[in-house]
């Protein structure tokens, strides 16, 4: 994947997105340069509607990373 022509990866811990029996369950995302250096701030939180708003893969991916308002570019 890629943000701005930069190589990027995306980890993400799969949480709470499809869990109604336990809503303190979360998701947890973090970004990582080429050379695995961490940008930004790691994000946790629901992705439930995230995923379900996402029209195609490339929409989801723009809108996984939309959820780093306060990474470091």
């Amino acid at each position: 994947m890629s943000e701005r022509g930069r190589a990027v990866y995306l980890g993400w811990d799969v949480g709470g997105w499809n869990c109604d029996h336990n809503p303190a369950s979360r998701d947890a995302l973090v970004l990582l340069d080429a050379s695995l250096n961490m940008l930004g701030t790691p994000w946790r939180g629901n992705l439930r509607e995230t995923l379900n708003a996402a029209a195609s893969p490339r929409d989801l991916v723009t809108r996984l990373l939309a959820v780093w308002p306060h990474r470091k570019r």
